[in-house]
């Protein structure tokens, strides 16, 4: 709406621009006349005074503007400075906050740790003191017995091991000996060689005979070679095999199901009592709340709180219920006692005890005020209303609904009417008080006493805006309500949207759609403290109620314990379970990727030694023939035979050494493997002795850590009580830091803001005196060159050039232009929603009507300057034509008159404008 104001102003501003032109233009039309000297020194004594005036009031626009510009350094300093301190309190506030939260996590953490030792302590009875001994003496006597196991393993791994050593002792002795013995067999068969050659036999003969032997030779050492490694690989493939065979994975999966199963069962036992416990904890919980309840109201319910009605309204209330708006009676007053202002409640989510002695309080406070108005039908809190209540609250947050804005949630209501088989059709239960906003629900019994007791004050007897509908509904004047025999039902709420819920259920059965639904779900029982407080029966009872919770409840938390124990000890067997069967089924599945391996092995060495006894049958039949050859090809001495024949005894006397040494090997290094695989089968025993005992172990020390937790159940529980207390006292110096350092900033924080606005306010003021100034000068400099226009003689006037007369023309449309243009601009920017001054436009436009109206007093003066003057209403419309001559005088006096007029008009009118205008705005 602003800017709209402005753009209305600035319009006028450039309308009344074309006007003085116009109107300066049409009273410059003159004829070549007498000059008039009176009136040229009249207009420079004018122009001058305008002057002085103008410098005058510039000079105080400066020293505004000094002292404006002075204030708002000053007030900067001001803010900032305000700024500064905000920013640390700030600070503060947030380290306050960060250990309050701190604080808080504490006292949660030190609370657990007194409900875990407190159940501790409950479960450490003598039963289960001689238990858990019995389970350490067992696992001690496991631990024993694993140790020694483990150490007869040990034992027997090192004698594996040392028959090992000796085995390959053995081993290299026999493969050193199988060494030498070939190596004599090829000295032999060398020696044989030399002397057959010596012999004479045929050259080529000998050549294929000792090519052949030396075949022969190595495809023995390979047949040796080969045989040697295939009884090896029969040995290692059979003890494979053997190994394969022995590992049993189904047993050891088998322990993991088993494990398994134990522990899914101890799983739903825990779970199972872990609700049991809840149950038992809420249960103990709840009958505390309220024993301390009625305990605390032994004294009177409402702690001396009255609201009463005088005599006139009690006896005229049932006719008349306009009459209580003569306000309460004597004796009207809200009190509680000292208990309610250290007990807090979250009033969001009340326990039945709290709830009840609420809606206790309210029941003392209206049945009284029934009383007093002769209504014998009194209200009865009962479970069943307390949980209607709270349901209808819950609705209310469902919806998120505020009363204060949109009266009673009707859909709110017939929900939890139907869900007890109540009439649920409209509102016929609720009296509902409303804040405009949502109240902080964790409060004190103290608050939440005081909410009510204002909340049946006002209802009472400020409810003429209602029809006094809610007076009726409260002291019982319905219809229905004369019906002695009807029960009003009632129970007070509190929801998180600033509204307080008191529901009348009437026990009419008009109200009552489904009897069988409303019998089921709502509990009639009359649980109303009465109004002198709690009696000594009603503690007992209460007292016993918690005697038997707390009973329940330690039975339920040693239940809990002893599953909680077994889980862990089930867990632990299922988790070495695991543990072996993962390490049974990679022995399992090596062993029999070993066996593969190994029959791979023997497989290749059969078929190499077919191959090799093939080539040695081929070889042995060749050396025969050559031999047969050689035979009748021999020329040499019989000695020299009888050397090649003892040659040939030596070589095969060697080459069987060489054959027994190759068994040999064979044989040791089959008792090599099968001492290497005693060893592994030791070492396997010896990690299984190793992992029962680490498991016995474990099982000890948990044994131990349960015993000693029992045994020192009374100190630990002691000591987490102690560290409670502590935390409860760093909490509430922590909340107590919080609240000042929270004050404290709330403060600093106005401080800043209200430094802020007047910073502003004083920017505004500055900016503001800043462009009248900068108005002033600029009217100035136009008067100022006006005046010294004036005071330019006028002699030989009419022998001004026609340049000097368009230079003037000039300089006038050049300012009438200006202020045009700078109107069109400042339109512009209110457009786009930008705050305008129009003070320096206006002044603008002032100095152009000074120059128009010092060229009309000057018209009659020169015939030049006529033409200068109608030159510029020429430019103002757009025209540009040489000066004009011979107008009818009359005429032009007339224009002239009426141009001075319109001028003058439009000034006044314009000024008047742009004050009322400017005003306004300025607010």
């Amino acid at each position: 709406m602003k800017n709209e104001k402005v753009s209305t102003l600035i319009k006028k501003v450039a309308v009344t621009a074309a006007v003085v032109t116009a109107g300066t233009a049409a009273t410059t039309t003159a004829h070549a006349d007498t000059v008039s000297t009176a009136s040229s020194t009249s207009a420079t004594a004018a122009s001058q005074k305008a002057v002085n005036d103008t410098k005058q009031n510039l000079s105080k626009a400066q020293t505004q503007t000094a002292t404006a510009a002075s204030e708002v350094a000053k007030q900067q300093a001001t803010t900032d400075k305000a700024k500064e301190v905000a920013a640390s309190a700030s600070s503060n506030l947030e380290q306050a906050s960060a250990a309050k939260s701190t604080a808080t996590a504490a006292v949660s953490s030190a609370a657990s740790a007194v409900s875990t030792a407190q159940t501790t302590k409950d479960t450490a009875t003598a039963e289960n003191i001689s238990k858990a001994q019995s389970e350490v003496s067992n696992a001690a006597k496991t631990v024993t017995s694993s140790s020694a196991a483990a150490s007869s393993a040990a034992a027997a791994t090192k004698e594996a091991q040392t028959n090992a050593d000796s085995a390959q002792s053995s081993a290299t002795t026999a493969s050193n000996a199988e060494s030498s013995a070939k190596a004599d067999v090829a000295s032999a068969s060398s020696q044989l060689e030399s002397d057959q050659n010596k012999a004479g036999v045929d050259s080529q003969t000998a050549s294929q005979i000792t090519d052949t032997q030396s075949q022969i030779s190595s495809a023995s050492s390979s047949q040796a070679s080969l045989t040697s490694d295939k009884a090896n690989a029969e040995s290692d493939l059979s003890d494979a095999q053997s190994k394969a065979s022995s590992i049993d994975t189904d047993s050891a999966n088998a322990a993991v199901s088993s494990a398994q199963s134990a522990v899914n069962s101890d799983n739903s036992a825990v779970a199972a009592a872990s609700s049991s416990k809840t149950t038992a904890d809420k249960a103990k919980t709840d009958a505390q709340t309220t024993l301390d309840t009625l305990k605390n109201s032994q004294g009177s319910i409402t702690g001396g709180s009255k609201i009463t009605l005088t005599s006139t309204e009690a006896s005229s209330v049932k006719q008349t219920p306009s009459i209580v708006d003569n306000g309460a009676g004597s004796g009207t007053t809200f009190a509680a006692s000292a208990a309610d202002k250290t007990t807090t409640i979250d009033a969001n989510n009340m326990t039945t005890a709290q709830a009840t002695e609420l809606s206790s309080y309210a029941a003392a406070l209206l049945n009284k005020l029934r009383e007093q108005a002769g209504v014998t039908v009194k209200v009865k809190v009962t479970d069943g209303a307390i949980n209607f209540a709270k349901q209808v609250a819950t609705n209310y947050n469902s919806d998120k609904w505020s009363g204060y804005d949109s009266g009673h949630d009707v859909s709110a209501i017939e929900k939890a009417a139907d869900n007890y088989g109540l009439a649920d059709t409209g509102n016929y239960y609720e009296d509902l008080e409303s804040y405009d906003a949502a109240f902080d629900t964790t409060m004190t019994m103290y608050d939440a006493k005081k909410y009510i007791y204002d909340a049946i004050y006002e209802m009472m007897f400020d409810d003429s805006s209602s029809s006094y509908g809610h007076t009726i509904s409260l002291l019982g004047l319905n219809a229905n309500h004369y019906n002695a025999s009807s029960i009003d039902y009632f129970a007070v709420s509190f929801d998180k949207y600033g509204n307080i819920h008191f529901e009348l259920v009437n026990s009419n059965t008009t109200y009552v759609k489904d009897s069988t639904k409303f019998a089921e779900t709502f509990d009639t029982t009359d649980k109303t403290i009465s109004a002198t407080g709690a009696t000594a029966t009603q503690i007992a009872a209460a007292q016993t109620a918690l005697d038997n919770a707390t009973t329940a409840d330690n039975t339920a938390s040693a239940a809990y314990t002893a599953a909680v124990n077994k889980l862990n000890t089930d867990t632990a067997t299922l988790t070495a379970a695991k543990t072996n069967a993962a390490t049974v089924t990679a022995q399992k599945i090596a062993a029999e990727n070993t066996v593969t391996t190994l029959q791979n092995k023997l497989n290749s060495i059969n078929n190499q030694l077919t191959t090799v006894n093939n080539t040695l049958a081929t070889l042995n039949t060749k050396l025969a023939t050559l031999k047969a050859k050689a035979a009748s090809e021999q020329t040499a001495s019989q000695e020299l035979q009888a050397k090649i024949a003892a040659d040939q005894s030596v070589l095969e006397q060697k080459q069987a050494i060489y054959a027994a040494a190759q068994a040999a090997t064979v044989k040791a290094t089959a008792a090599l493997t099968a001492a290497k695989q005693k060893v592994a089968t030791a070492v396997a025993a010896q990690t299984a002795a190793e992992t029962a005992l680490t498991t016995a172990k474990t099982k000890l020390a948990a044994a131990q850590a349960n015993l000693a937790q029992l045994t020192n159940a009374a100190a630990n529980l002691q000591a987490a009580q102690t560290a409670y207390q502590t935390a409860l006292a760093q909490l509430a110096a922590a909340n107590q830091a919080y609240t000042v350092a929270k004050s404290e900033y709330d403060s600093q924080q106005a401080v800043y803001t209200q430094a802020a606005q007047k910073l502003t306010s004083a920017q505004q003021q500055l900016q503001t005196l800043q462009l009248q100034e900068k108005a002033l000068q600029q009217k100035l400099a136009v008067e100022s060159a006006v005046d010294t226009a004036a005071e330019t003689p006028t002699t030989n006037a009419s022998h001004i050039t026609g340049a000097t007369n368009q230079q003037t023309a000039a300089a006038a449309t050049s300012t009438a232009k200006n202020v045009t243009d700078k109107a069109k601009a400042i339109s512009a920017t209110d457009q786009q929603g930008t705050l305008v001054k129009p003070t320096t436009e206006v002044m603008k436009l002032s100095s152009a009507h000074g120059v128009t109206e010092a060229n009309t007093k000057k018209a009659s003066d020169t015939r030049a300057t006529s033409a200068a003057a109608q030159t510029v209403k020429q430019a103002a419309l757009g025209e540009v034509t040489l000066p004009q001559t011979g107008d009818n005088q009359a005429a032009s006096r007339e224009v002239s008159f009426f141009g001075s007029l319109l001028l003058t008009l439009a000034s006044i009118l314009f000024s008047l404008d742009f004050l009322r205008k400017y005003k306004h705005f300025s607010k």
